[in-house]
This record gives C-alpha cells, sequence and structure tokens, in this order.
C-alpha cells in the first residue's frame, strides 16, 4: 500500500470502518463490486464466510492484490476455515485481523495474522474506572464469593452440577443461570429504565462493555473472590478474554480464573498475576478428569475461605493498577502496529503528524 491511507471495503458494516478509521488511521470506501482490479480490499468475516472460494478466485487470478478479513468473532473462522487458508498458494495476500489469539497457532504457520483483544480496551471505560474508585472506597468484604455464569457448554454444567448447593458455597452470591437468554433481556430492560432516569450519555457506552450483565455493586461491595470460566467452542480457530475476565480485574477484585492453559499463558504474557497455592492452576489446567478438576478447585477455595490469605488482594491491587496504568495504553500502540503490519504504507496519523509543523 502506497502513503493514500484510503482502502477499498466491500459492503462493510459501518462500525467497523469507523473502527478503523478511529484506531487504525485508514479510511474505508466501501464498494458494491468488484469491477476492476484492487491492490488492497478489506471484508468482514461474514462476507468472507458467505462464500470463500470465490474471494479465494479473486486472489488467484489477482483481481484483489491483498485480501484482509475482519475476523470479529472467534467461532466463525474455525480450525477447517484456517487450515484451507493456511494451505492456499497465495497465502500471503491473504491476511487476517483476529479479535483474539489463535487456539493453535503451530497449525497455520503461513497465515499472516494480527490478533487484538477489544474487551480489555472496551473495559477501560473512564466511566468504569470512576465506578471502581466508588467501589474501593465502599468494599468491605463479608461473603466469600461471587459466581455468576451458565452451563452452555460441557465444562460450564459438569462445574456447575458439581457446586449447585454444595456446602462450600454458603457464604457467597451464587447463580447459575439456565440460558444467556434471561441475561440480555434483563440487561437490556435495566439500561433502559437507567436510561429513561438518567438521560443517555459516555456511562450508557461504559456499561455496554458489560455486554449480557450489568455489575452487581453490591455483590462486588461483599464478596471477597470472583470465580470466573473462560472456556472455548472446540472447532474455534481462535479464543478471546470476555468481560467476564476483566469485569474483576477493571474492579480490584481477586479472581479464580478457571480456563486451559493456552489462555492461562497468554494472560499471563499480557502482564496479569494470579494468587496460586499447593500448584493449583497446573493441577486444574493439566487434567482432563473433570472429578479431578472439581477437587483441586474446592481444595483451593477452601483454602482461600478458611485462611483469608493476604496475598490474594496483593495480586488483586497489582492487576488493578496494571490494567489501568498500563495495559490500556499497550493497546492504542497494539492496534496501530498491526494495521501497519497487515497494510504497510502511512496512515492518517503519519499524514497528520507532518502536516503539524508549524
Amino acid at each position: 500500500m502506497d502513503n493514500n491511507f484510503t482502502i477499498k471495503s466491500y459492503q462493510s458494516p459501518e462500525w467497523m470502518k469507523d473502527w478503523i478509521w478511529d484506531f487504525a488511521g485508514y479510511r474505508c470506501e466501501d464498494i458494491d463490486e468488484i469491477k476492476e482490479p484492487i491492490d488492497w480490499l478489506i471484508i468482514y468475516e461474514d462476507e468472507y464466510l458467505s462464500s470463500p472460494e470465490t474471494w479465494h478466485s479473486h486472489l488467484l487470478e489477482n483481481k484483489i492484490q491483498t485480501l484482509v478479513v475482519f475476523n470479529d468473532h472467534p467461532h466463525k473462522l474455525t480450525h477447517k476455515h484456517l487450515e484451507r487458508i493456511n494451505s492456499l498458494p497465495f497465502v500471503n495476500r491473504l491476511r487476517i485481523f483476529c479479535q483474539g489469539h489463535w487456539a493453535d497457532s503451530d497449525r497455520y504457520p503461513n497465515i499472516v495474522s494480527k490478533h487484538i483483544n477489544f474487551h480489555e480496551h472496551f473495559f477501560s471505560h473512564h466511566f468504569i474506572f470512576i465506578l471502581s474508585r466508588k467501589l474501593l472506597q465502599n468494599r468491605r468484604p463479608t461473603k466469600d464469593f461471587l459466581w455468576y455464569t451458565v452451563p452452555k457448554d460441557t465444562f460450564r454444567k459438569s462445574l456447575v452440577d458439581s457446586f449447585t448447593n454444595s456446602v462450600l458455597l454458603e457464604n457467597s452470591m451464587v447463580s447459575f443461570g439456565n440460558s444467556s437468554g434471561g441475561l440480555i433481556n434483563t440487561t437490556k430492560n435495566k439500561l433502559h429504565s437507567l436510561e429513561k432516569k438518567y438521560g443517555k450519555g459516555q456511562w450508557t457506552v461504559g456499561l455496554q462493555s458489560y455486554g449480557n450483565g450489568l455489575p452487581n455493586m453490591k455483590a462486588y461491595e461483599l464478596c471477597m473472590c470472583e470465580v470466573v470460566i473462560e472456556s472455548f467452542v472446540e472447532y474455534a480457530g481462535s479464543w478471546l478474554l470476555s468481560e467476564k475476565f476483566f469485569r474483576p480485574i477493571s474492579f480490584g477484585m481477586p479472581v479464580i480464573l478457571l480456563c486451559n492453559t493456552d489462555m492461562f499463558e497468554k494472560i499471563k504474557e499480557y502482564g496479569y498475576r494470579f494468587y496460586d497455592f499447593d500448584n493449583f492452576y497446573y493441577k486444574f489446567q493439566n487434567t482432563d478428569d473433570i472429578k479431578i478438576k472439581v477437587d483441586v478447585l474446592k481444595k483451593f477455595m477452601n483454602h482461600i475461605k478458611d485462611d483469608r490469605p493476604g496475598a490474594l488482594q496483593e495480586i488483586a491491587d497489582y492487576n488493578y493498577n496494571h490494567f489501568w496504568n498500563h495495559r490500556k495504553n499497550v493497546y492504542y500502540d497494539n492496534v496501530l502496529q498491526a494495521w501497519k503490519n497487515l497494510l504497510g504504507g502511512n496512515s492518517f496519523v503519519d499524514n497528520l503528524y507532518n502536516d503539524l509543523d508549524s
């Protein structure tokens, strides 16, 4: 790409084009059909998945020189899709911007891709920071655990079945809902009610970061530690960290994170830390036996409940400061560099910077 920061996009959603302009510095100029050869083209995941072979043909016939697919949902580009792309003779000309990380990067060594986690940025909204400061003033834990989850997959259902009516959770705030549909409706209705009461503003943008469930601030005041499950769809080519992880992190709340080894190691690469005891995380992540997982989890939770280790909150405080004072800034650098690597040339930011010369 040359120094022109305008790039073609094909029937793309407005929010995607706006986001690329605001954060990456490239203007998307939408087209409805390909009439002549195009050097660079961006398409949304749905457009690519509606007819992958058509897009492959366009690349093979040089109707498109380089195609960038905006992969917003990890479960949509499956292992099968990615392995097909990885085998293409022109694979270096079909590039992917992925919200998340490859579930198995070794399977796609030829794909040119860049990876960002949107949820970490969404939660760095200034209104969430304001809520966190208010929470820190009011937080006086008298209960043990906060655990809200929906048993939407086998892993979650096994954990919910093992902990339902458990004595371990007698002094905790727990909700094991049957579906996410009820949560979505409740959240929409609550937001609508609050907007009628207070009017719209940046606070609504901040609260929308919580997705299907608004935060229960009283629960965060009262509970010592939150249990979070981050799982991924087995057939999906990538995974992402959802709002469930960043919710307690952004509030300075201790967290027990139940996930696989790849997720855990990537989160530690981000710079976040976890309280551990008796090698809990290693034991939990390195077995497929759900009974063993449940046993080591209960032992870990009983330790936290009974011993109230000071290091638990110390690590939460570290993560809180790391999130608000470091990670939120890394996001901007990562996005700019990712798109610079995918597209090359000068972005709008480069051009504007050079114009500010007097």
